[in-house]
């Protein structure tokens, strides 16, 4: 594409990378690495611009591409547009979750690098001293059958909830209490973004754009990747205070609203492409 640009006359070409490499296996791997490499070739020969949505995609990019122009315009979201079309109360009911059960859920697809083994044994945990708590994983994906037999196997039985593909994400996102993002690896996830405007407090592995997402212990929880037992504790320790729950929902919404909002990104790319049309 980039080389076909170019022929056709386009002046500058800029290419946005939204995350590293997901661990695959197999035929898989090997497709995805020969793309990769591919790719790699054709960004340090033909883009005058690299845009990375994350400092940590930024520094890995650099390192592979020393010469090339790479900066980072965090992905951002219209705040306006976050508006669920039902009632918390309405979603849950439908879910077979009443108001008062605390709800602990996930947005993503169903895959290794999500780690929903880690989110469904830091569940386990979690009903041990709240066996009042529901958890929820909206999405689909090729693991979906394993983690439901894990999820069987872990006890947690018609408290955890499978919804599978939605079209009502920021219903199901509204409708949660906690917002847990246990991946092994994630660039600046769009989800998380929505939940933290529906004010969402999150609980997230500290792995590569959630750390610049999230301000530890004000907007959020960061705990280490893999941990089951530290995710179960900050989901404990924020059920443990509701007030604690809303100040830090209303601290991400803040953030979100400063930091990641549309408008904002939308101009840093706009001075983007003016520079590098100037210089062309």
């Amino acid at each position: 594409m980039s080389l076909v640009a170019r022929k056709c006359g386009v002046k500058c070409l800029v290419q946005t990378v939204h995350g590293v490499q997901e661990g695959l296996s197999g035929l898989r791997r090997l497709k995805m690495r020969a793309y990769q490499l591919l790719n790699e070739f054709q960004t340090g020969r033909r883009f005058d611009s690299v845009i990375a949505v994350s400092e940590d995609i930024r520094r890995v990019l650099s390192i592979k591409h020393p010469q090339t122009n790479i900066v980072t315009i965090h992905n951002g979201i219209d705040l306006a547009a976050i508006k669920p079309c039902k009632p918390k109360s309405e979603t849950r009911l439908s879910l077979g979750i009443g108001s008062d059960k605390p709800l602990i859920g996930s947005v993503g697809r169903l895959v290794p690098v999500k780690a929903y083994d880690v989110f469904l044994r830091s569940a386990a945990i979690v009903r041990e001293s709240r066996p009042d708590a529901h958890f929820l994983i909206a999405g689909d994906g090729p693991l979906r059958g394993e983690l439901e037999s894990m999820a069987d196997g872990l006890g947690l039985g018609r408290n955890m909830i499978f919804t599978g593909f939605r079209d009502d994400i920021l219903d199901i996102v509204n409708a949660l209490d906690i917002y847990v993002v246990s991946s092994q690896h994630e660039g600046i996830p769009m989800s998380v973004l929505e939940a933290m405007a529906l004010a969402k407090p999150v609980v997230s592995t500290a792995v590569g754009g959630m750390t610049e997402i999230i301000e530890k212990g004000i907007s959020g929880a960061l705990v280490e990747p893999g941990s089951d037992r530290e995710i179960a504790n900050a989901c404990l320790w924020l059920l443990g205070d509701k007030c604690r729950t809303r100040v830090m929902g209303d601290e991400a919404r803040a953030r979100v609203q400063v930091r990641f909002s549309a408008a904002a990104q939308c101009k840093k790319v706009y001075d983007l492409y003016r520079e590098l049309l100037r210089v062309a």
